[in-house]
């Protein structure tokens, strides 16, 4: 990402920018497995640019976690955060017995938190162009989150949690020790089932949110993407799919994968540049 999109705010252009001016640009047809001349491969990982990880961009401290995460009651005796539910009604006739409004604000029932949220991150070589502005959000995710999860996968899939949540200077020595799914192929519906059975337990349940984050290119069976979206779906979690060409004019979800996919999503989300995914807050 160049030096300008790591500092400018909101507003500032993504790493697919350039391919959304051009119309020409989108989806191919049912079945290519080409993005602009990147093949989608079936070859292993590779090691990770250093450059991604020199410094944290500005953005990335305005990051808020998505509203339509699922809430659930905080622990007795924990500090109450931003996730607090406000009681108005109590509160407003606090105020009226007081003849005029307060500070006092009346918290409805216990506090509340996030579900949990799990993030499978397509890293195959199709989506090498947007690895570090997901890097960015997905970090400061983490660290908001206790109960967020980061699943990277190409080929195979890992649990990128714990790197996250150590401090930003730690990040890349950490992931380069994930960098077998690194830049490698994409199959994507072996990944998913892999997670399913190696993750899974831990993580599903009916206060869990799963966002896909992948471009939808993959080698393999787009049933097998299908068959894991629907046992999500039947462990009662939501699932989203975030999109880096989703704003692309012209782009449709033409790839077999998207398609098959599509049925078990609650919607697709763009996901091309900083705004987009500062956005999803307020969703």
């Amino acid at each position: 990402m160049e030096a300008e999109r790591k500092d400018e705010p909101a507003d500032v252009q993504g790493p697919t920018a350039a391919l959304t001016a051009n119309p020409a640009v989108q989806e191919g047809p049912a079945g290519a497995e080409q993005w602009l001349g990147t093949a989608a491969s079936t070859g292993g990982g590779q090691e990770l640019p250093a450059a991604w990880l020199a410094r944290l961009p500005a953005w990335s401290q305005r990051v808020q976690p998505p509203r339509w995460l699922p809430d659930l009651p905080a622990r007795r005796g924990g500090r109450p955060g931003p996730y607090v539910l406000l009681d108005v009604r109590r509160t407003v006739r606090c105020w009226a017995r007081w003849g005029r409004p307060g500070l006092l604000l009346v918290r409805q029932g216990r506090p509340r938190r996030p579900g949990r949220l799990v993030v499978l991150w397509d890293v195959s070589g199709s989506m090498a162009d947007t690895f570090e502005l997901y890097l960015a959000w997905l970090y400061a995710l983490v660290q908001q989150l206790p109960q967020a999860g980061v699943f990277p996968f190409g080929p195979d899939v890992v649990d990128a949690t714990a790197a996250l949540r150590r401090p930003y200077a730690q990040v890349f020595a950490e992931l380069q020790q994930l960098a077998r799914v690194w830049s490698g192929g994409t199959r994507m519906g072996a990944a998913l089932h892999t997670w399913l059975v190696r993750y899974g337990p831990q993580w599903l349940g009916a206060q869990t949110t799963v966002v896909v984050l992948s471009d939808g290119w993959d080698t393999g069976p787009p049933q097998l993407v299908a068959d894991a979206l629907r046992t999500l779906r039947a462990c009662d979690a939501a699932v989203w799919w975030i999109h880096p060409l989703l704003t692309t004019p012209g782009f449709a979800p033409k790839t077999r994968t998207l398609r098959a996919a599509q049925p078990y999503l609650l919607g697709l989300l763009p996901g091309d540049s900083p705004a987009a995914l500062l956005a999803l807050a307020g969703l």
